[in-house]
């Protein structure tokens, strides 16, 4: 289930992929628009909120509506994938704290109540939102710049810890992976000159294009603790950003509930096989969870 007024970039590109490549398998997906009344529940088997994370932050009722939803499937013995009452378990306090209760590194996060309690903290820090991922950040590398920062332009505030992630060769590397269930597929690097990485300031090279693809083409290297960092979240499946510092220790920076998957064309294209194989996790876990059988071709769809 969707809501019209808000973007789902997951759902389009993962359905699209569906209808050319398992038209069988698409034809098992209901899209169901908020609000929505079922007088009917036997046909189903599985329930999808295919909703932003955190539902609660852009409407509240909407969040009521899904809660509603879910509950009715709970009394029909209906499972959900990533019930939209967990979806804030990925934000960046309380992600951070669950996934550091499995051992891997992640930033030190914490609410920053006021602006009393911001000129307490240890620099250097990162001011950025707690539940949406982009948003406003601000940078503080010393105490002294603490009152600068403009604390009403943030809903909810977080101080996250700023770990020194730059490379030896001066550039920034961000990998990403997706985990759906116990699978765990790299999906790409984003490798920039500045501390924030980000898709639209990529450096473009041979070697780091070469970099990317191989990354994409092999397991990858920190599956066993992604996946205890999803269980952690009590999630089925997200998006994990990761880095790693100066002394080569793996970082978690943030989960995704929902990513933005797409192909990319040119110069990124490499990536088109590892968004779908995402796309045949993501599948394959919906399929399992319904209690479908999963077709060869798509369980055969790994590194």
């Amino acid at each position: 289930m969707r809501y019209a007024g808000r973007r789902t970039p997951t759902i389009g590109p993962l359905l699209d992929w569906l209808s050319e490549e398992f038209p069988e398998v698409r034809r098992r997906f209901e899209l169901r628009l908020f609000p929505t009344r079922i007088p009917d529940w036997t046909p189903y088997r599985l329930h999808l909120p295919w909703l932003q994370d955190p539902v609660q932050r852009w409407s509240p009722r909407v969040y009521r509506m899904a809660m509603d939803v879910a509950a009715q499937c709970e009394s029909h013995g209906i499972p959900t994938v990533n019930p939209v009452a967990r979806m804030t378990n990925a934000g960046k306090a309380e992600g951070a704290r669950r996934m550091a209760t499995t051992g891997v590194r992640t930033a030190r996060t914490v609410p920053i109540r006021d602006r009393d309690h911001l000129l307490t903290l240890d620099t250097p820090i990162i001011v950025r939102e707690d539940w949406i991922h982009g948003g406003p950040y601000d940078l503080v590398r010393a105490p002294e710049e603490l009152g600068k920062v403009r604390l009403a332009r943030y809903a909810r505030p977080v101080a996250v810890e700023f770990i020194d992630a730059q490379c030896e060769d001066g550039i920034f590397r961000k990998y990403r992976a997706a985990v759906a269930g116990d699978d765990v597929v790299p999906v790409h690097i984003h490798a920039t000159h500045h501390w924030r990485t980000k898709g639209d300031g990529n450096i473009k090279s041979e070697a780091l294009r070469e970099e990317g693809e191989a990354y994409t083409t092999h397991p990858d290297p920190n599956a066993p603790a992604l996946i205890k960092a999803r269980e952690a979240l009590e999630l089925d499946f997200a998006a994990f950003d990761y880095g790693y510092d100066r002394d080569g220790r793996v970082v978690v920076w943030e989960a995704n509930v929902l990513p933005a998957l797409h192909v990319s064309f040119s110069y990124r294209a490499y990536r088109k096989p590892a968004v779908h194989r995402t796309f045949a996790a993501l599948t394959r876990l919906y399929l399992r969870r319904a209690g479908f059988p999963v077709p060869e071709k798509l369980e055969a769809l790994r590194i």
